[in-house]
C-alpha cells in the first residue's frame, strides 16, 4: 500500500528530472532505477518504524498493525499521504504548463549554433514526450488521489470506531476499506484509456496541421526547424 501511494510522488520526481535536463535526459538509463530503489528504501524505513513498535512473540494468523496504533499516528499516515498525493497534482500540472512555454520557445527559437549542434531537436523531442507522458498519466494521478483519500479515510474512521465492534467485524470492515485490488485492476484500464485519448488527440492534431497552408506563422516556425535541421 505504502509503495502504492507514493508512486504518483516518485513519478512527479523523474518528470521533473526530464523537463529539466532536457539535452541529456534520452541518454540517462539511471534516473528510473534511483528513484525506485529510493522509493522501496522510504518504504521499508516507514513499515520499519511502525513495526518497531510491537513486540510480535509469536506467528499469526492475522496481523494488522492499525488496530494496535493510536488514531493520531493512522490519521497521521493518512495525512502524509494525501499530501504527497497532492504535491504531485500540483508538481504535474506546473511542469505541464511550463513544458508548453518551452516548446513555443524552442520553436519560435532561430539560433544556427544550435541547430547546427542538434540541441534544438533534441529538446523539442524531449519537450513532446514529456507533454504526452503527463497528459497520460494526469487522469492516473487524479484518481490515485481520489483512491488513496477514500480508501484511508474509510479505514481512518473504521479505526476511531473500533471499540463499537466486535473483532471479526472490525478485520471485516478494515478489508473492504482497503481498496488495492480493485485499485491494481482499475489501473491498467485508466492508463489505456488516457494513453488511447492522448493518441487520437495527438493524430487529430497532425492532421489539422497538414490541412493547414503552409504559410501561417505556426506551420513556418515547425519547418523552419526542420529546415534548419538539414543545413
Amino acid at each position: 500500500m505504502y509503495l502504492s501511494f507514493s508512486t504518483t510522488f516518485m513519478m512527479s520526481l523523474e518528470r521533473c528530472v526530464a523537463t529539466f535536463n532536457l539535452a541529456s535526459y534520452d541518454k540517462n538509463r539511471s534516473v528510473g532505477p534511483c528513484l525506485v530503489a529510493i522509493q522501496v528504501l522510504m518504504a521499508a524505513v516507514f513499515i520499519s518504524a511502525i513495526y518497531m513498535q510491537f513486540e510480535l512473540p509469536q506467528s499469526m494468523a492475522y496481523c494488522l498493525i492499525a488496530s494496535m496504533t493510536s488514531v493520531l499516528m493512522l490519521y497521521s499516515q493518512i495525512l502524509i499521504f494525501l499530501i504527497f498525493q497532492l504535491i504531485a497534482i500540483i508538481i504535474f500540472h506546473y511542469l505541464i504548463k511550463f513544458n508548453l512555454k518551452m516548446k513555443t520557445e524552442l520553436l519560435t527559437r532561430n539560433d544556427r549554433r544550435l541547430f547546427s549542434k542538434g540541441q534544438v531537436i533534441t529538446k523539442l523531442y524531449q519537450v513532446r514526450e514529456n507533454l504526452r507522458t503527463m497528459k497520460t498519466l494526469f487522469l492516473f494521478f487524479f484518481v490515485s488521489c481520489i483512491v488513496s483519500f477514500v480508501s484511508n479515510s474509510l479505514r481512518g474512521a473504521v479505526h476511531y470506531h473500533k471499540k463499537e465492534f466486535s473483532q471479526t467485524t472490525y478485520y471485516g470492515l478494515i478489508e473492504l476499506s482497503i481498496s488495492l485490488p480493485p485499485y491494481s485492476v482499475a489501473v491498467p484500464v485508466i492508463l489505456w484509456y488516457s494513453y488511447r485519448r492522448v493518441r487520437q488527440k495527438i493524430a487529430q492534431k497532425h492532421r489539422n496541421i497538414r490541412e493547414f497552408n503552409t504559410s501561417t506563422n505556426s506551420n513556418r516556425s515547425h519547418f523552419s526547424v526542420l529546415r534548419e535541421s538539414w543545413k
